[in-house]
C-alpha cells in the first residue's frame, strides 16, 4: 500500500506517533508539514518532497531516498545513518548534529545547506568514493 499526504495528515492529527518503517512514500508530496520525530526506517522514499517540512529528529535509518527534495527542510539531530540519498537535493536543509554514518551523497546537492556537527563518517559518492564536507 502507498501511502499519501493525506494518509499521514489524517495519522497526524488522530495524534499517531509516525511509524512508517519499509513504509512506500514514493512521490509523496510532504512539503511543509511537522514530521519531527517520524520514523522512515528502510522506507521507499524515491522522488518524495519534504520541501520546508520539520524533520526534527526524524529517522532515515536506511531509507532509500533518491532523488527526495528535502530543500530548505529542518533534519536537527536525524538519523540518515546508511540512507541513500543520491540525487536528493538538501538545498538549504538544515542538518544540524544529524547523522549521515554511511549514507550514498551520489549526486546530491547540498548547497547552503547548515551541516554543523554533523557526523558524515563514511558517507560515499560516485564509485563509493569517500564524501567530504568540501564535495
Amino acid at each position: 500500500m502507498t501511502l499519501r499526504r493525506a494518509d499521514l495528515e489524517a495519522m497526524l492529527e488522530r495524534g499517531h506517533p509516525l511509524q512508517l518503517n519499509g513504509q512506500d512514500l514514493r512521490a509523496a508530496d510532504l512539503s511543509g508539514l511537522n514530521l519531527a520525530g517520524a520514523d522512515f526506517a528502510y522506507a521507499h522514499l524515491e522522488g518524495a518532497s519534504f520541501r520546508y517540512a520539520s524533520l526534527v529528529g526524524a529517522v532515515f535509518w536506511a531509507a532509500t531516498a533518491s532523488g527526495a527534495d528535502f530543500t530548505g527542510a529542518d533534519l536537527s539531530d536525524a538519523n540518515l545513518g546508511t540512507a541513500d540519498l543520491s540525487n536528493a537535493r538538501l538545498d538549504a536543509a538544515v542538518l544540524k548534529r544529524a547523522n549521515l554514518l554511511g549514507s550514498t551523497l551520489t549526486g546530491t546537492s547540498l548547497a547552503g545547506a547548515d551541516l554543523h556537527g554533523a557526523n558524515t563518517t563514511g558517507a560515499t559518492e560516485k564509485g563509493g568514493l569517500p564524501w567530504s564536507k568540501s564535495s
